[in-house]
């Protein structure tokens, strides 16, 4: 009798813990599936992205980049503008600095991929090399590369020009001759700032004027974290491999996070094994 009714008065308590069990499984499910899920929340590269990402800017590998090399030190964001075949013109901005022989640019990334920090790149470039590398934080990993021509002379003269007003700067307009090791002969036309100590404020490609680049928000001073060294970053062969094992990365993340997000759900339909502790 008296074992009759500890019984009675047990089995709620007992049908109680095999609930609260049951939502202490699902609710541990559903934060780790949360966890991973917030971790793989990325969308996926596109693959014009992918080739942006993998690509040095041109100014940077090209004969701008003799102009760009300074007696001190600097940082400042740049626009990057080329004109296409069909006219239209694309524009590259984003971070900037220098010191020395040594440049470095991080891309601003697209409207789309913003929300993905993993896309972000530096590239670096040493002019008397003529080489750099390709950083991603995300990876730990360096990838070199090269320029398509070695510039190896410069030589500049002033314009005969009243001097301008550009970006609330007074600058002089000059002309100046970059010379490769394949022959070519690259004219840029260039307005130096008169009050930032003859800064190359503006840079344009001369005879056909298919690309410029201007600067703004300048800081002299010591290099900024963007010219990192590479030592202890895994190395790639390129930086075209390195964003495919990027994008692959990405990819098994949220394969595993969509796996894993099925859990709770399939958990519910499972009955607990007898003598399962909670």
């Amino acid at each position: 009798m008296i074992q009759s009714a500890a019984d009675e008065f047990n089995a709620p308590i007992m049908n109680l813990k095999t609930e609260l069990g049951k939502v202490r499984i699902w609710t541990t499910g559903v934060a780790l599936c949360s966890m991973l899920a917030g971790c793989a929340h990325h969308r996926e590269f596109s693959g014009a992205e992918q080739r942006a990402m993998a690509t040095p800017p041109a100014f940077l590998t090209g004969s701008m980049a003799l102009v760009l090399t300074n007696g001190r030190s600097y940082s400042a964001q740049i626009v990057f503008e080329t004109k296409t075949v069909w006219g239209s013109t694309q524009a590259v901005s984003g971070n900037f600095a220098a010191a020395g022989t040594k440049l470095a640019f991080e891309p601003e990334l697209t409207k789309s991929a913003r929300k993905n920090a993993q896309a972000k790149m530096v590239f670096v470039w040493d002019t008397v090399q003529s080489s750099g590398y390709a950083l991603n934080d995300a990876l730990q990993g360096y990838a070199p590369f090269s320029g398509p021509v070695r510039f190896t002379n410069i030589v500049a003269g002033k314009q005969n020009t009243a001097p301008q007003q550009l970006l609330g700067h007074e600058c002089e307009e000059e002309t100046v001759i970059v010379n490769g090791e394949d022959g070519s002969i690259n004219r840029l036309q260039v307005w130096r700032a008169t009050d930032l100590r003859g800064f190359p404020l503006r840079i344009v490609s001369g005879d056909t004027n298919s690309s410029s680049l201007t600067f703004s928000k300048i800081q002299f001073g010591p290099p900024t974290e963007l010219l990192m060294s590479s030592e202890g970053f895994t190395k790639y062969e390129s930086p075209e491999a390195m964003v495919t094992e990027l994008v692959a990365r990405q990819h098994n993340l949220s394969r595993r996070s969509e796996a894993a997000s099925e859990y709770p759900a399939n958990l519910q339909h499972q009955p607990p094994r007898p003598g399962q502790s909670y």
